[in-house]
Protein backbone atom coordinates (compact mmCIF):
# COMPACT_ATOMS: atom_id res chain seq x y z
CA UNK A 1 0.00 0.00 0.00
CA UNK A 2 1.51 3.38 -0.81
CA UNK A 3 1.27 6.38 1.39
CA UNK A 4 0.22 9.51 0.11
CA UNK A 5 2.43 12.34 0.95
CA UNK A 6 0.63 15.84 1.86
CA UNK A 7 2.35 18.72 0.34
CA UNK A 8 1.11 21.00 2.52
CA UNK A 9 2.13 18.50 5.39
CA UNK A 10 5.49 18.66 3.73
CA UNK A 11 6.01 22.02 3.85
CA UNK A 12 5.18 22.05 7.80
CA UNK A 13 7.76 19.40 8.44
CA UNK A 14 10.27 21.36 6.49
CA UNK A 15 9.45 24.73 8.60
CA UNK A 16 9.56 22.79 11.74
CA UNK A 17 13.29 21.87 10.19
CA UNK A 18 14.70 24.90 10.23
CA UNK A 19 13.75 26.00 6.58
CA UNK A 20 11.86 29.86 5.25
CA UNK A 21 8.94 29.61 3.74
CA UNK A 22 10.65 30.27 0.08
CA UNK A 23 12.94 27.53 1.01
CA UNK A 24 9.74 25.14 2.33
CA UNK A 25 7.69 26.00 -0.41
CA UNK A 26 10.47 25.53 -3.43
CA UNK A 27 11.76 21.99 -2.07
CA UNK A 28 7.64 21.13 -2.00
CA UNK A 29 7.32 22.27 -5.51
CA UNK A 30 10.38 19.26 -6.64
CA UNK A 31 8.67 16.77 -4.49
CA UNK A 32 5.69 17.29 -6.32
CA UNK A 33 7.29 17.76 -9.50
CA UNK A 34 9.44 14.49 -8.87
CA UNK A 35 5.81 12.64 -7.88
CA UNK A 36 3.97 13.74 -10.74
CA UNK A 37 6.50 12.12 -13.15
CA UNK A 38 6.79 9.08 -11.01
CA UNK A 39 3.65 8.59 -11.20
CA UNK A 40 3.64 8.98 -15.08
CA UNK A 41 6.66 6.33 -15.23
CA UNK A 42 3.92 4.50 -13.32
CA UNK A 43 1.48 4.61 -15.76
CA UNK A 44 3.69 3.97 -18.29
CA UNK A 45 4.70 0.94 -16.71
CA UNK A 46 1.17 -0.29 -16.23
CA UNK A 47 0.61 -0.10 -19.64
CA UNK A 48 3.21 -1.93 -21.02
CA UNK A 49 2.78 -4.26 -18.50
CA UNK A 50 -1.08 -5.07 -19.62
CA UNK A 51 0.81 -5.96 -22.54
CA UNK A 52 3.42 -8.09 -21.67
CA UNK A 53 6.32 -6.32 -22.88
CA UNK A 54 8.78 -7.50 -20.76
CA UNK A 55 11.41 -5.83 -21.60
CA UNK A 56 10.27 -2.07 -22.04
CA UNK A 57 8.79 -2.70 -18.51
CA UNK A 58 12.02 -3.64 -17.41
CA UNK A 59 13.52 -0.63 -18.67
CA UNK A 60 10.76 1.33 -17.53
CA UNK A 61 11.76 -0.09 -13.88
CA UNK A 62 14.99 0.99 -13.98
CA UNK A 63 14.70 4.47 -15.17
CA UNK A 64 12.16 5.20 -12.55
CA UNK A 65 14.56 3.59 -9.98
CA UNK A 66 17.22 5.85 -11.23
CA UNK A 67 14.97 8.69 -11.00
CA UNK A 68 13.90 8.25 -7.36
CA UNK A 69 17.76 7.90 -6.81
CA UNK A 70 18.10 10.99 -8.26
CA UNK A 71 15.18 12.89 -6.60
CA UNK A 72 17.09 11.69 -3.64
CA UNK A 73 20.19 12.40 -4.40
CA UNK A 74 19.09 16.53 -5.40
CA UNK A 75 16.98 16.53 -1.72
CA UNK A 76 20.08 15.83 -0.05
CA UNK A 77 22.44 18.01 -1.67
CA UNK A 78 20.02 20.85 -1.39
CA UNK A 79 20.19 19.91 2.44
CA UNK A 80 23.80 19.73 2.44
CA UNK A 81 24.41 22.81 0.70
CA UNK A 82 21.39 24.50 3.12
CA UNK A 83 23.32 23.91 5.87
CA UNK A 84 27.01 24.27 4.69
CA UNK A 85 25.53 27.94 3.37
CA UNK A 86 23.59 28.75 6.58
CA UNK A 87 20.30 28.71 4.99
CA UNK A 88 19.08 26.61 8.29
Amino acid sequence: MEKSVSIVEYIHELKEAGFTDKQAEAMAEIFEHQTQIIQCQNSKLTQLESKELATKSDLLKTELRIMLLMAAGFVSMFSILAKGFHWI
